[in-house]
């Protein structure tokens, strides 16, 4: 297979993916991981580079294809407008994994299913919060606009492990796989 000619340094040659450098100023470790095949199709895409909103935790990648700028990950699963894609594992502030295996088209009930814990979290668990009233570990989970109160719990553990089963009960392949 011939070697994929683009404007960002090839870090790794693995088998079917490349680790890239796509360092901005803004982020000068950035790194992703691509499909080789996706580079071979679009070399001519030219530079790809790292770009992070404030929203978000983690960066994305973006290139410049038929004058337009799009996000690499909506080009590598051919996402139309209006499909949600989703990183089954997600990046961090300096890399993303772009390979079409952790990328897929999900609905936007089953990307929020695979959502983090948020920054104002308090108990470290998603859907895992202290009810003053009660007095208790109260479990809650969202599927589909609505909210179900899985229980109330002592002990915060307990109260995490059914969040836990909740989550492989309601979200299967779609859960969470970091911390929170």
């Amino acid at each position: 297979m011939a070697r994929p000619r683009l404007c960002n340094t090839i870090l790794e040659d693995n088998d079917d993916w490349l680790l890239v450098d796509i360092s901005t100023p803004k982020h000068p470790k950035a790194t992703m991981a691509i499909d080789k095949q996706f580079m071979l199709k679009h070399r001519g895409c030219g530079y790809i580079g790292a770009d992070k909103s404030k929203h978000r935790k983690y960066i994305t990648a973006k290139c410049i294809d038929n004058g337009s700028r799009k996000y690499v990950h909506r080009m590598v699963t051919g996402a139309t407008y209006g499909e949600v894609v989703d990183h089954i594992t997600h990046g961090t502030n300096n890399f993303i994994d772009n390979r079409l295996s952790n990328l897929r088209v999900v609905t936007d009930s089953q990307n929020t299913m695979n959502q983090g814990r948020r920054a104002n979290n308090k108990s470290g668990k998603t859907g895992v919060s202290w009810h003053k009233l009660a007095k208790k570990w109260r479990v809650t989970i969202g599927k589909d606009y609505k909210l179900y109160v899985i229980g109330f719990f002592d002990d915060k553990q307990d109260a995490i492990n059914a969040r836990n089963m909740a989550e492989v009960e309601f979200f299967g392949n779609y859960r969470y796989n970091g911390e929170g």
